[in-house]
Order: C-alpha cells, then sequence, then structure tokens
C-alpha cells in the first residue's frame, strides 16, 4: 500500500473502541506519504489500528501497509524527518546533512550506546560522570533537541505504550499471544507495539533500545538472547520488563514460563502407551523452550526404561526445511521411527509433508496447536500452551509494576501448564 515516491500510502480508519472520538478527521483516510529513503535504524514494527493515532501524534512517520485485517494489525516503519542542520557533519554519515540529529546519532559521535544516551537525557542512572558529560557535550555540539510531544501527548491523554518483541511474528503462537495481550492491556489505556526481532539477537537488542529510546512504559520480551545484563540499568529504574517463554539470563526479572517438560512428558508417555518404542524427536538449537523440551523427552523415555537413542534426535534450525529433512531420515534409516515427536510449530510444517510423501502412516504429535492441525487427516495431536493465561500473568505482572505494586519484591516466576490434546495422529499404531 506504500506508494512510490511521494504517493500517500493509506489506510482507512475505523472506529475501534478506545480511540478518541474528538480527534480529528475521523472517518476520513489516514495517509502517510513516504519521499526520502529510511532511516538506517528503521525496524519492524505492527500495531493495532487503535495505535495509529497515538503514534501519529509524535514526528515519527509511518509507512502502513494491512498484513491480516482479521485482526486488525498493520506494520509500520520509521521514516526520519529530514530538514537542514546549521552545524558540519562528518563525511561517514553524510544523510545527516539532510535531517535533524538523533539519539543515535548523538550516540554514534560520543561512541556510546542509545540506550546510554537516553539515560543521560532521562536523568536515569547507570551511566557513569566521565560518559554523562561527553554525551552532554555532543548534544549541545549538534544540536541535538530530545522531541517530547509524543510522550507529553500520550499522558495528557491517558495512554501508554508497550514495546512487546517476539522471534517472528507470523507463527499462530505469537499472532495470538499478541492479540491476546492487546485486548488485556487495552482497557487500561494500554497499546502494544509488537515488533520482530526475526530470530537475531542484534535485531532484538535494537528492538529494546527503540522502544526504551522512545519512553516506552514497559517491554515484553521473547528473548533469544544469551546475556541480558544489558537491561539491569532499566529493571534497577524500575522500568518493567517482562520476559515471556524464556528465563533472563545475567538478570533477575518477572517471567511467565511454559511446562516445557511436563507437556513433552505427557505426549511421549501418550506414544508409548500406544505402543510405540521408536520415537523419534526433531527439535531446535540450544534456546530455552527447545533444551527443555529435550530433556523432557529423555528424562520420560529413561523413566520408562526406553532409554534414548541418539539416532532418533534430529537437532537443527527452526524452518520447516530442516523439519522435512529430519523427519525424512528419521522414516528412512535402517531401523526407522514408528512414531515423531515435534518441538515447534515451523519445523510440524515441514514433517508433515516428509510423512505424507512417505505414503506409510506415522504417528506424530506437535508441541503447539495451530488452526490447520484439525483439518488434515488424520487431525494432529498436539501439545498446546494456555495463551490467555499467558498473556493474563505477563499483563497483570506489568500492570501491577507500572502501578508501583510489589516494586520491592523479588520478581515473579509463573509457569504455566501445557496440555496434551488428542486428536488422531497421536493414536496411530506402530506399523512395520
Amino acid at each position: 500500500m506504500a506508494g512510490d515516491g511521494g504517493t500517500p500510502a493509506c489506510v482507512r480508519r475505523r472506529r475501534v473502541r478506545g480511540l478518541p472520538r474528538a480527534l480529528p478527521g475521523a472517518g476520513s483516510r489516514a495517509c502517510a506519504t513516504t519521499g526520502s529513503a529510511p532511516d538506517r535504524a528503521t525496524l519492524p514494527l505492527t500495531v493495532g489500528l487503535s495505535s495509529w493515532w497515538a503514534l501519529s501524534l509524535s514526528t515519527l512517520r509511518l509507512e502502513l501497509s494491512i498484513t491480516d485485517p482479521r485482526l486488525g494489525l498493520v506494520s509500520a516503519r520509521r521514516w526520519a524527518e529530514r530538514p537542514e542542520l546549521p552545524y558540519p557533519v562528518k563525511e561517514k554519515d553524510p544523510t545527516m546533512a539532510e535531517r535533524r540529529p538523533t539519539v543515535r546519532d548523538v550516540a554514534r559521535a560520543a561512541g556510546v550506546s542509545a540506550m546510554s544516551v537516553s539515560r543521560v537525557l532521562n536523568g536515569q542512572p547507570g551511566v557513569g560522570p566521565e560518559t554523562a558529560r561527553r554525551i552532554e557535550e555532543v548534544v549541545k555540539a549538534l544540536g541535538f533537541r530530545p522531541n517530547k510531544l509524543a510522550t507529553t501527548l500520550r499522558r495528557r491523554r491517558g495512554m501508554s505504550l508497550l514495546g512487546m518483541v517476539v522471534p517472528y511474528p507470523y507463527t499462530p503462537l505469537f499472532t495470538a499471544l499478541t492479540v491476546e495481550v492487546d485486548e488485556l492491556v487495552r482497557d487500561e489505556g494500554l497499546i502494544v507495539v509488537t515488533g520482530s526481532s526475526d530470530r537475531d539477537v542484534d535485531q532484538e537488542r535494537a528492538l529494546v533500545g527503540a522502544f526504551i529510546e522512545r519512553g516506552f512504559d514497559g517491554i515484553l520480551l521473547f528473548s533469544e538472547d544469551a546475556d541480558h545484563r544489558y537491561l539491569k540499568p532499566e529493571l534497577d529504574s524500575g522500568r518493567p520488563v517482562i520476559f515471556l517463554g524464556s528465563p533472563p539470563v545475567g538478570v533477575e526479572a518477572s517471567t511467565v514460563l511454559v511446562d516445557n517438560r511436563g507437556g513433552t512428558r505427557d505426549a511421549v508417555e501418550h506414544l508409548l502407551r500406544h505402543g510405540h518404542r521408536r520415537i523419534g524427536i526433531v527439535t531446535s538449537l540450544d534456546m530455552f523452550p527447545a533444551a527443555e523440551r529435550l530433556a523432557g523427552y529423555k528424562e520420560t523415555l529413561a523413566r520408562e526404561g526406553v532409554g534414548d537413542d541418539p539416532s532418533l534426535i534430529r537437532i537443527g534450525p527452526i524452518t520447516p526445511e530442516f523439519g522435512q529433512e529430519a523427519a525424512r531420515s528419521l522414516l528412512e534409516q535402517d531401523d526407522p521411527a514408528t512414531a515423531i515427536f515435534s518441538t515447534n510449530y515451523l519445523l510440524t510444517r515441514g514433517i508433515l509433508g516428509a510423512i505424507r510423501a512417505h505414503g506409510r502412516p506415522v504417528a506424530l504429535i506437535a508441541f503447539d496447536d495451530f488452526e490447520a492441525a484439525s483439518l488434515v487427516d488424520p487431525p494432529i495431536t498436539v501439545v498446546t500452551q494456555d495463551l490467555p493465561a499467558m498473556g493474563r500473568h505477563a499483563a497483570e505482572m506489568l500492570l501491577s509494576q507500572l502501578a508501583g505494586v510489589g516494586e520491592r519484591e523479588r520478581p515473579a516466576r509463573v509457569v504455566v501448564p501445557a496440555h496434551l490434546v488428542p486428536r488422531g495422529s497421536g493414536e496411530l499404531p506402530p506399523t512395520s
């Protein structure tokens, strides 16, 4: 929907609960024009349509495109304002001569992170005196002026922005949980803005830094990082950061987890009860949920006296392509698997293709439910995560911290049960 050159990119405004009626031009078309190159710090964001006005109140310019009309979501990419600057610019950054200086420009010139600049500008702890002095000198030299308009207007209207980082936005799990959280906090005047890290740690940190830099009031984080000590100043300053799916590493923060081992135990025991002894597992690399599910698989087989066979374990990237190749090798080896346990939705997509090509029935249980699971033949037995419970716990933790409740208590840790849902594929008997 983006225009070429200066062509407007428009979306039809819809009346959404929580959107003030007094906003100008309600019912008309909201447009964002594009005519300049995107800022190099552009990050992929997803916001509810109800978030459009809150964001448009700032000096950000957005390129909008509908991604899922059913969910009412849009994609948003930031475009930088580019007026002339009255100061010389280093040759290595020619774009600065065409736009206002940003926090990232200050950080680059001072040789520090954008988060350090944000802390100094907002009077937050975590930056040494000498570094703070250098940042202040660069701010003055560049003529940088923090834009407080968006925060001021947002607070006057009683609205707050929450940043949510997910590894990949288009899987059923993350889409459903984002919608769940958004619905739970909307009545409290909170708007959720979601960004995808695309399973890249640098991108994840960049998104978190962008949310902090823009003064977001809290962060919900599906993290695949192995070190979260960079968040300690934010946690110490009282900014709510809630971890989902995986616990923080190197810091203490409130966390909502899934009982990955328990859900896997139920799946493997279910297959054993249906006569399977050659149970293969297709899983991913060393992220917390995958590691927990693999541990649950091994523990259950050992407890039942079966023992895990390395030839039945496949570990690789979280892609349908790997899932298909892993399942094919499990089914074609000399002593093949008679059942497969998949630890991830994307892997399951590939596994289904391998089973279909195999031509013979193969028992399958998948961790994570999805719409098509009940439409295939046989329907897929799944281990499902309680998304409403996860969203409710995360929202309650965040709202409590925003309200100042339990600030001096240890961070909360909640483990949500996983549930086995028999549908057919997990009940198939072994075939010779």
